[in-house]
């Protein structure tokens, strides 16, 4: 936080406290630990911020997960968030001390291990599926209706949420963009 209001609003109102214990708790979602690590991330870019997570022991947490987690996408987010912690003199002291390194520039928010080795190692994992592919996953489509007019599927009460949502999953294929864009104004 920027502001010492703003870091005591937080530490009053219990957030503050959530948000770290979220982070370091096994049993939390992918999907929340992210959101607290990217909360947790802007709050560490201050001076002020960063002092109340220095007191606390989510940066060290971070710095290892960055390192080891196993599941290489959360290895990034931490990666990220440590670059933002990197902003202040205060975390790049702190993060030197964990073995990150960080360009001249002082605005770019980066952090650089500095065992390169271990960051880059995989470790070896067991295949628990996808979130994507799960059954139970009520987010996703079977297949991208077509655009051709002839193959234009008909809307009904029952498929609408699917099929509109099949058009604009593929507003980023730059071949099909166009007819989809036109579809979904129709």
């Amino acid at each position: 936080m920027k502001t010492q209001e703003g870091c005591q609003a937080l530490l009053t109102s219990g957030d503050f406290d959530t948000f770290v214990r979220r982070v370091q708790d096994p049993d939390t979602n992918w999907m929340d630990m992210r959101a607290a690590l990217w909360t947790i991330g802007q709050i560490g870019s201050s001076p002020l911020g960063f002092n109340m997570l220095a007191q606390t022991n989510v940066v060290q947490f971070i710095s290892e997960q960055a390192m080891r987690c196993s599941t290489l996408s959360m290895r990034g987010t931490c990666f990220y968030i440590l670059g933002l912690l990197a902003l202040t003199e205060s975390g790049r002291f702190y993060l030197d001390q964990l073995g990150w390194d960080f360009p001249i520039n002082t605005d770019l928010a980066i952090a650089v291990p500095k065992d390169i080795t271990t960051f880059l190692k995989i470790p070896v994992s067991t295949y628990k599926g996808s979130w994507a592919m799960n059954p139970g996953n009520m987010y996703g489509i079977t297949e991208v209706p077509s655009t051709s007019a002839k193959l234009r599927p008909k809307v009904t009460d029952v498929n609408y949420s699917k099929v509109i949502l099949g058009y604009i999953s593929n507003l980023s294929n730059e071949v099909v963009k166009e007819a989809c864009y036109g579809t979904l104004l129709r």
